[in-house]
C-alpha cells in the first residue's frame, strides 16, 4: 500500500503558521487546535451563540479551526464562497457569526459587505500571528465557552 500525502501531510509540512512549526512534535495540531480556542473564548462575546464562520479553501487553517470549535463549545458555519453579495452576508449575519475566519484569497468576496458585529481574522498574516501568539501554550481543555456534550452543537450547514 502506497501512502498518498493528505491534510494531515499538509499541516505538518506547512510553512505557516508559526504554531505548526515544533521541530516533530507529535502534539502540534492540538497545540494549533487549543491556542485558536483560547483565542476564539476571548473574541466571542459572552450571552450570545457561540457560532464561528470559516471561510476558508482546504489549507491547513481549516481542520486546526474545526478543532478549536469543538474545544471551545462553539459551532461552526461552513460559509459557503460560491455565494456573492447580500446572499453572502446573509449566511453570515443569519447563522450569527460573531468571529469569522478567512484567507486572503477571499477577501474580495467580503468587499463591500456590512457585517456588523463581526470580526473578521485573515489567516497568513501579521495580525493574525500577532493575535495567536500569546495563545501559543495553550493546553486543549483550558478555553471552553460552557459545557460541551454529545447534544452541543458542532457544525451548522447549509443546504
Amino acid at each position: 500500500m502506497t501512502s498518498r500525502p493528505g491534510c494531515g501531510t499538509a499541516i505538518w509540512n506547512s510553512p505557516s503558521p508559526k504554531l505548526l512549526r515544533s521541530r516533530g512534535d507529535p502534539h502540534q495540531i492540538a497545540a494549533g487546535a487549543a491556542a485558536r480556542a483560547a483565542l476564539l473564548t476571548e473574541l466571542l462575546p459572552r450571552g450570545v451563540e457561540p457560532h464561528l464562520g470559516v471561510l476558508l479553501d482546504n489549507t491547513p487553517e481549516f481542520p486546526l479551526w474545526l478543532s478549536a470549535a469543538a474545544l471551545a463549545g462553539a459551532a461552526v458555519a461552513g460559509i459557503n464562497p460560491t455565494r456573492r453579495g447580500p446572499e453572502l452576508a446573509r449566511d453570515i449575519l443569519h447563522t450569527t457569526c460573531r468571529v469569522l475566519v478567512t484567507g486572503r484569497v477571499h477577501l474580495p468576496l467580503l468587499d463591500g459587505l456590512e457585517l456588523p458585529g463581526v470580526r473578521v481574522l485573515v489567516t497568513g498574516t501579521e495580525e493574525y500571528e500577532r493575535l495567536l501568539a500569546p495563545y501559543e501554550g495553550a493546553k486543549p481543555g483550558e478555553s471552553m465557552l460552557g459545557p460541551v456534550s454529545p447534544a452541543s452543537r458542532f457544525l451548522l450547514y447549509f443546504t
